[in-house]
C-alpha cells in the first residue's frame, strides 16, 4: 500500500522530461529522494512508531502545536488528498483515450467505473485494499523492470542535455529546477498517508519498516526505467502523457514489438487504479479522524457496522472524484501541490517539538544521529518546500489558496 500511495511506477515523470530537460530530470530524481522523499519517509515513520493512531499526520500537529494547527494540517493534506486523488483517475483515463482513441464520453465513462469500482472495494475494508494493492504493484514492478532491462539493452548514447535550452545565467538554472521540481517532489511524496490508517491495522509497527524498506525501492523504479528510456528512444522533447507523445511504452513497443506497447498501456491504467484505490483509504480517514474531534462535517464519522469503515467519507471521495475527473492534469495538479507541500512543513515543526516532549524510551522505532542530524533533516526540506512556493510561479498560490 506504501509502495502504491508514493509510486505505483513511474507516471507522471514524463512531464518533467520536456519542461526541465532530460538531464535535469535525472538529476532531480536522484537529488530529490535524499533532500525531501528520505526525510519525510524517517520522519513519518517515526512518528507513525510512537503515534500509530487514526488520523495520523493531523495529531501528530494537533499533539504537538493544539487544535488550530492540527485542524489546518489535517484540512490541507485531506484536501489536497480529494484533489490528488482525481489525479490518477485522470491519467487512466487519458493512458486508455490515447492508446484507443476514446471520445470524451467514453472516457468519462470508463473514469466513472473506476471511481465506481474502487469507491466498492474501500466501503469494504482495509484488508481488501491491501490485497488488491498488492497485486497491483507487484505488476506494476515487474513491467517497470522490463523497461529498465529493454531500455539498457538497446542503448544507443546521451541521455540528453542538462536543461531544456542553454542555460546562460543562475536565473535560467532556476527556472529549469522550477519547471520540473513540483511534480518530483509529489512523485515523491505520500510516506505519511498510511498514517492515517494506522488504527484499523493489527500491528501498526508494520508502517515505519514498510516506509524505510519502499524508499529505496521507489527511487529504483523511477531513475533505472527513466534513465534507460531516455539513453534508448531518446525523443526528450516529446515525452508526456498526451495522445502523440512518447513515454515508457514505447521503449516496449519499439523493442519488444506493439503487443508488449499495448499490455503497457494495461499496466498504466492498473497502476492508476492502485493508487486512486489506497488514496481513498488514506483521504477517508483524514475528514474521519477530524469529524471524530468535531473539526469536520459530523455525518464524516459514521461507519460500516460489519467493517468499521467509514463509508460516508469514503463515498464522499468518490463523489468529488467523479466532479473534477474531466479536469485537466495540470490544472488539477497546481492546486494539490500548494495544500500537499504546506501540510508537508507543519509535519516536519511537528518532528522537532515533539522530540522534545515524547520521552526516549515511548519510541519504537527512533532517527539516530543527535539533535543536530534531526534538525537538519527537517530544515532542508522546509527549505526546499518554501524554495518551490517561489520557483513554481503565482497560480501554485492562488490555486492552493
Amino acid at each position: 500500500m506504501i509502495f502504491c500511495l508514493v509510486a505505483a511506477g513511474c507516471y507522471g515523470i514524463e512531464e518533467m522530461i520536456p519542461q526541465a530537460g532530460p538531464g535535469m530530470t535525472v538529476i532531480m530524481l536522484i537529488v530529490l529522494p535524499f533532500i525531501w522523499g528520505l526525510p519525510f519517509g524517517l520522519v513519518a515513520s517515526e512518528l507513525g512508531s510512537v503515534r500509530p493512531q487514526e488520523g495520523g499526520y493531523y495529531k501528530w500537529v494537533q499533539e504537538a502545536f493544539g487544535e488550530f494547527w492540527g485542524f489546518q494540517a489535517g484540512w490541507w493534506r485531506t484536501v489536497s488528498i480529494y484533489i490528488d486523488n482525481t489525479l490518477y483517475v485522470i491519467l487512466a483515463g487519458g493512458y486508455a483515450a490515447s492508446e484507443w482513441d476514446l471520445s470524451a464520453w467514453q472516457e468519462f465513462a470508463l473514469k466513472a467505473v473506476m471511481i465506481l469500482i474502487f469507491t466498492y472495494i474501500n466501503v469494504r475494508g482495509v484488508k481488501d485494499v491491501g490485497i488488491v494493492s498488492t497485486v497491483l504493484s507487484v505488476i506494476v514492478i515487474l513491467t517497470f523492470t522490463m523497461v529498465a532491462i529493454c531500455g539498457f539493452m538497446h542503448w544507443t548514447g546521451s541521455i540528453g542535455p542538462i536543461t531544456a535550452a542553454p542555460a546562460e545565467n543562475l536565473g535560467d538554472w532556476f527556472y529549469y529546477i522550477g519547471a520540473g521540481i513540483s511534480i518530483g517532489m509529489w512523485m515523491y511524496s505520500g510516506y505519511e498517508s498510511m498514517s492515517t490508517i494506522a488504527g484499523e491495522i493489527e500491528n501498526p509497527q508494520v508502517i515505519p519498516k514498510g516506509t524505510l524498506l519502499s524508499v529505496p525501492l521507489i527511487m529504483i523504479v523511477y531513475i533505472l526505467p527513466t534513465v534507460a528510456g531516455l539513453g534508448s528512444i531518446g525523443k526528450w522533447q516529446l515525452w508526456g502523457t498526451e495522445v502523440g507523445n512518447v513515454g515508457y511504452s514505447d521503449v516496449m513497443s519499439t523493442y519488444l514489438g506493439p503487443a508488449s506497447g499495448v499490455i503497457f498501456i494495461i499496466v498504466s491504467i492498473l497502476a492508476q487504479c492502485s493508487i486512486y484505490n489506497t488514496y481513498i483509504a488514506s483521504g477517508s480517514r483524514g475528514f474521519f479522524a477530524l469529524a471524530g474531534d468535531n473539526l469536520a462535517p459530523p455525518v464524516l464519522v459514521k461507519c460500516d457496522k460489519k467493517h468499521g469503515v467509514p463509508y460516508v467519507a469514503v463515498l464522499s471521495v468518490g463523489i468529488v472524484n467523479l466532479v473534477l475527473c474531466m479536469l485537466p492534469f495540470d490544472v488539477v495538479v497546481v492546486v494539490d501541490v500548494f495544500m500537499l507541500i504546506s501540510s508537508y512543513v507543519l509535519v516536519y515543526l511537528a518532528e522537532l517539538k515533539l522530540r522534545k516532549t515524547i520521552p526516549p524510551e515511548e519510541y519504537k522505532f527512533r532517527i539516530g544521529g543527535g539533535n543536530v542530524f534531526i534538525h537538519i533533516l527537517c530544515i532542508v526540506p522546509i527549505c526546499v518546500a518554501v524554495m518551490s512556493f517561489f520557483l513554481n510561479g503565482s497560480d501554485y498560490f492562488i490555486g492552493g489558496m
